[in-house]
């Protein structure tokens, strides 16, 4: 077959996935797209770092309710907006937190990474009335000078208000919002108590792994952790490669349609890269 005609033969098959595929056999549409993000993943580029890469077992997908049996059968309350907002979740990312949320019914949560504050407004309103809400995120002050350099993404630059989501909600009460560089941080008062970690703050991976092993101490027995951006833009690299290198001795599971990954405490696995 000559190379045009390939060319046309892909295009064709890409046209059919993009267009009206997606409404009638969406779980074969994303089987389809997942195994050409893996397929990236596992190709060792020139213009990929090797130690992104270096754990050829890439991290497996499962669906939502495969993870929280039924949980699609519970309701939850999700704000009218833009999504994804500019730096932000996606609708399903953010309906996917929720529902965890709703799921596990958490007493504490903590969040690396406030931004606007709109996943945190949303954790208010879909956990129990007694739940504690922690969220870290940098004051506008120390901006420049962090532990560890701040990765140049999308909201770099961008003009925002730390919190600003949730500000005047009836249900700010519940919301504990802290301020500092997330690397040096004390979180001694939170060491194993936690029943939820989200950790979407600075993708470096110094900062990422930083995060990670804090979080570890804070998690409580039957605590869970999610770590948004797994992804392949180039601010995402350290959180491939730290969660890469994590799912070597740790149960690692990307949720199916998201940039999530989770990880349940005391799911240890062992395996080759």
């Amino acid at each position: 077959m000559s190379k045009s005609r390939k060319i046309i033969k892909c295009a064709k098959v890409f046209l059919k996935y993009l267009g009206l595929y997606p409404l009638i056999a969406p779980r074969k549409t994303r089987r389809f797209f997942r195994t050409i993000g893996d397929a990236i993943l596992k190709y060792d580029t020139s213009h990929v770092s090797s130690q992104i890469l270096q754990c050829k077992k890439i991290i497996p997908y499962a669906e939502l309710d495969e993870l929280f049996p039924k949980i699609k059968t519970i309701p939850m309350l999700i704000m009218p907006g833009k999504y994804p907002d500019e730096g932000g979740l996606t609708l399903y990312e953010l309906i996917t937190v929720c529902a965890i949320c709703k799921y596990i019914k958490p007493s504490k949560i903590f969040e690396f990474g406030t931004f606007k504050g709109n996943t945190t407004l949303h954790l208010t309103l879909n956990s129990p009335d007694r739940c504690e809400i922690n969220t870290l995120d940098l004051p506008p002050e120390i901006r420049g000078d962090t532990l560890f350099p701040v990765e140049d993404g999308p909201i770099t630059g961008m003009s925002f208000s730390v919190g600003e989501k949730y500000q005047g909600s009836s249900l700010e009460n519940k919301i504990n919002q802290l301020y500092g560089d997330s690397a040096p941080f004390d979180y001694t008062r939170f060491y194993g108590s936690m029943d939820l970690i989200i950790i979407d703050g600075n993708h470096q991976y110094d900062n990422v792994k930083s995060d990670s092993e804090n979080a570890f101490r804070m998690l409580n027995p039957e605590g869970i952790i999610l770590w948004h951006d797994y992804t392949l833009l180039p601010d995402h690299r350290g959180v491939i490669q730290y969660l890469n290198e994590l799912s070597s001795t740790l149960k690692l599971i990307r949720i199916a349609d998201t940039c999530f990954v989770m990880s349940r405490k005391g799911d240890k696995i062992h395996h080759d890269c």
